[in-house]
């Protein structure tokens, strides 16, 4: 019989509906080929509580686990003994349309929640990969964004309220459910990005903002990352500051040849449509070729990207879900993907530096506001030493414009020789800090974050 209130004892207190205790089931819940010995689905936040309050007593390795999305994120972990998923703690708590604040619980998807603000003809500005089914605890955690983050910044951003679970059980809340409750240190920035190192995110709370009532998409095609970078200027110096503004090159995208702008435009149908003009007229003067016959983007991209298209419908949805998604979720023998951050002035060099490093076989896509670059390997067979070499090359190449790279998805044998995160300093002795104050006994995703934290 197990010893009340250790793990054991806690773990056959939830009911068996809610929890895998053995069997094939477990395996869905390995991390990097680790499988955990229970995998757990509290209903409260008061079982999240004793259930980490057990594993840390006992000295067992937690991994919180929302959706999934980002399990591939991080460096090896060193174990993995409990899951507790938070899928079941998925209700919209508070919801103020009149003030565009919402609190919601973590294991919310995105998509649902979403679907419910959209009734009220509002949103959460996020679009991270497979919103259907990442969790906004999991978002929080990996400060997951997509290419709407241009213009409405990063989910850090958006956050103004989190309730934690830590370690030791207890409950702490930072923030609150306004958006102008500022005092003390901002916990919501700690959290955020963590990979859930540093406690279980079990509640949030975001402004919001309204939907836009027209939105349009262009593509426009590009001999070349610094032509791509010639028009990013252009669109400034016209005043026009797109929803989304995005490179994309590579057979993953489609693009045959050369690279490909895109853009959404969104406002008031006669705002969008000054500015969709606009785009035409800096196309023209640029040189670049254009074509208005309503071809969608699949059969501009086809054609080796010879102009742009406006797309109002769901072909231009789909666009944008296909680069949000890259790499994630789908068949694509996908083997490798890299995120590299530079100022958006080296953005394009970046991007150039990252195609040829990455060879024929593979996707680059960059976020041309705020310089983020990602590169996707689809080549099957590489072997670790060469996916190594890529590694370091494309570190090399961002280190010299002064940013960095993580690799966010790669083969756990090419795990145990780097470090993904890539980071050095001194502010590395900072995060062993407040990990070692937060969590000293190592309990949550031991071994993942930078440097093994």
């Amino acid at each position: 019989m197990a010893t009340p209130h250790s793990l054991q004892w806690e773990i056959d207190r939830i009911p068996r509906n809610r929890k895998i205790t053995h069997g094939p089931g477990l395996k869905q819940y390995a991390v990097d080929g680790i499988e955990p010995e229970a995998a757990v689905f509290p209903n409260t936040i008061d079982e999240v509580s004793h259930l980490l309050a057990a594993a840390d007593r006992d000295g067992k390795a937690v991994v919180p686990w929302g959706g999934g999305t980002a399990m591939t994120l991080g460096n090896h972990a060193r174990a993995c003994d409990l899951v507790i998923g938070t899928s079941r703690l998925n209700r919209v708590l508070e919801y103020e349309p009149s003030d565009l604040t919402v609190v919601v619980e973590a294991g919310i998807t995105l998509g649902a929640l979403q679907e419910e603000l959209g009734e009220r003809g509002q949103f959460l500005p996020l679009d991270p990969p497979l919103p259907e089914r990442a969790t906004i605890g999991g978002i929080l955690s990996a400060n997951s964004s997509g290419p709407i983050r241009a213009h409405y910044g990063a989910i850090r951003d958006r956050l103004i309220g989190i309730k934690v679970v830590n370690p030791n059980g207890d409950v702490t809340k930072g923030g609150g459910k306004v958006v102008k409750n500022v005092s003390g240190y901002d916990m919501n920035k700690v959290y955020t990005g963590a990979l859930g190192t540093l406690g279980i995110i079990v509640e949030a709370a975001f402004k919001l903002a309204p939907i836009f009532k027209d939105t349009r998409s262009l593509l426009i095609g590009c001999d070349s990352p610094s032509q791509a970078g010639e028009l990013a200027k252009a669109l400034r110096g016209a005043g026009i500051y797109p929803v989304a503004l995005q490179l994309v090159g590579g057979g993953g995208f489609a693009v045959r040849t050369g690279y490909a702008v895109a853009l959404k435009i969104g406002g008031v149908s006669e705002a969008v449509e000054r500015q969709a003009d606009a785009v035409k007229e800096l196309c023209r003067t640029g040189g670049l070729a254009a074509t208005d016959q309503g071809e969608n983007f699949w059969q501009i991209l086809r054609k080796g990207v010879s102009g742009y298209s406006i797309d109002a419908g769901e072909r231009g949805d789909n666009f944008w879900r296909m680069v949000c998604n890259a790499g994630r979720g789908g068949n694509d023998p996908i083997t490798l993907i890299f995120k590299a951050a530079c100022l958006p002035s080296d953005a394009p060099r970046l991007t150039e530096r990252m195609k040829e490093a990455l060879g024929e076989e593979s996707s680059v896509s960059c976020n041309m506001v705020n310089g983020i670059v990602y590169g996707y390997v689809w080549k099957d067979g590489l072997s670790i030493g060469e996916m190594e070499s890529r590694v370091s090359t494309i570190r090399k190449a961002a280190a010299g414009l002064n940013g960095h790279c993580v690799v966010e998805v790669c083969p756990r044998e090419l795990k145990e020789r780097i470090d993904v995160w890539g980071l050095e300093g001194p502010q590395l002795d900072l995060m062993k800090r407040i990990k070692e104050q937060f969590d000293p006994n190592g309990t949550l995703n031991p071994g993942r974050f930078v440097k093994g934290i």
